[in-house]
């Protein structure tokens, strides 16, 4: 039985995490060294020019799922030869047509703060190039809070933190680059603990200039990413597992910094009754519907999907769930392991002339999910 794509809601402009996906994502990032707002096509790698901030060294840019932009502007007082930290950096709210920031409460009194992500609980992080560390930030005053060491253990002044992303368990990425000669740059992959702000190597970066930042996953968890040290920087894709980048595209874009893509929903392959075909359901059975949510190469549906919020039914908000397995099976001999669940059939609500089961949840990190596939209701 062939299983159906999980459809999109999409609550902006571009998703940002879960499966395969034949869309492209908007990327949003900070170019021309901090000074603008560009969009990228992650299909093309084609850049876009929106507008100009009217503030420089904006390095850090993050979106909310409502889409609304954040940077970090005036971050330094100069940034060649060498970066010199600028205290009265500030948080600044930036429109997503025009590109005009508009500044929110007062500096942070640190500078350098260069690097930023909206946690999906609504926390914002923002790591410091300088300071090597962690802090959360306040939205409404732009005050910073420490979390902790980052633990790059870069050279002072020579290479830090370059930007964050989460993935679709809400977990934190961080890429960070390093130069002790500030000629020969290089750059490796972590995650991050949000409590501690302790990063963790995961792998070293290949087949890039060594420049990477500007990092965000969009809705099949691809890591994506651009180069803080070109004229003309190329998009890449990243293998969170090894580390690989590949090249999309030429962006036009020149010195891009932070970047963010909108998160929305994931969207996943489900299989009702997997290998029936078709999936003839009898509203009247006393019995449970079983269906998997299927993994691709990019998502875990065991590992990511939050068991206890899905709900299954002819609307897909129906409260069936009886349970799912304990442990994932690779049901559709893909070589992945999936995630098979069991809804009480009386409780979802499937009528005569129904012809789509829908299901509906959240991932482990908040982001919704949604999916369909076809039905047969019989006596």
């Amino acid at each position: 039985m062939l299983a159906r794509f999980f459809r999109f809601v999409v609550l902006f402009l571009a998703p940002l995490l879960g499966a395969t996906s034949d869309r492209a994502d908007t990327f949003y990032v900070s170019g021309n060294d901090g000074s603008s707002l560009f969009t990228i096509d992650t299909m093309t790698g084609v850049g876009t020019f929106v507008g100009n901030y009217g503030y420089g060294h904006g390095y850090g840019l993050t979106i909310s799922p409502s889409g609304q932009l954040y940077a970090i502007v005036e971050a330094l007082s100069a940034s060649v030869p060498l970066p010199i930290p600028n205290p009265s950096e500030r948080l600044a709210s930036v429109n997503a047509t025009t590109g005009a920031a508009t500044v929110l409460g007062g500096p942070t009194g640190v500078g350098a703060s260069q690097s930023m992500e909206l946690a999906p609980d609504g926390t914002l992080y923002v790591g410091n190039w300088y300071t090597d560390s962690l802090y959360t930030m306040n939205l409404v005053t732009g005050a910073l809070t420490f979390v902790g060491p980052l633990g790059f253990n870069e050279v002072p002044g020579f290479g830090g933190i370059m930007d964050f992303a989460f993935d679709s368990a809400g977990t934190m990425w961080a890429v960070s680059s390093k130069s002790l000669d500030f000629y020969t740059v290089d750059t490796n992959l972590y995650t991050v603990n949000t409590s501690t702000g302790r990063a963790v190597f995961v792998a070293h970066i290949t087949g890039t200039d060594g420049c990477v930042m500007g990092i965000a996953f969009d809705s099949s968890d691809q890591l994506f990413a651009t180069s803080w040290c070109s004229p003309n920087s190329p998009l890449w894709k990243i293998n969170t597992a090894t580390g690989a980048a590949t090249v999309v595209g030429l962006t036009g874009i020149a010195y891009p910094h932070g970047g963010d893509i909108a998160v929305s929903s994931v969207s996943l392959n489900v299989d009702i009754k997997p290998g029936n075909d078709p999936n003839s359901i009898s509203p009247k059975s006393r019995g449970t519907i079983p269906l998997a949510i299927l993994s691709s190469s990019a998502f875990d549906a065991f590992a990511k999907v939050d068991k206890t919020s899905l709900t299954f039914g002819r609307t897909g908000s129906e409260n069936s769930l009886a349970f799912c397995n304990g442990s994932p099976g690779d049901v559709n001999g893909d070589g992945l392991l999936d995630l098979m669940c069991h809804f009480d059939t009386q409780k979802t609500g499937f009528q005569p002339g129904d012809t789509v089961g829908w299901l509906q949840g959240n991932t482990v990190g908040g982001i919704p999910i949604e999916g369909s596939n076809s039905v047969r209701i019989v006596p």
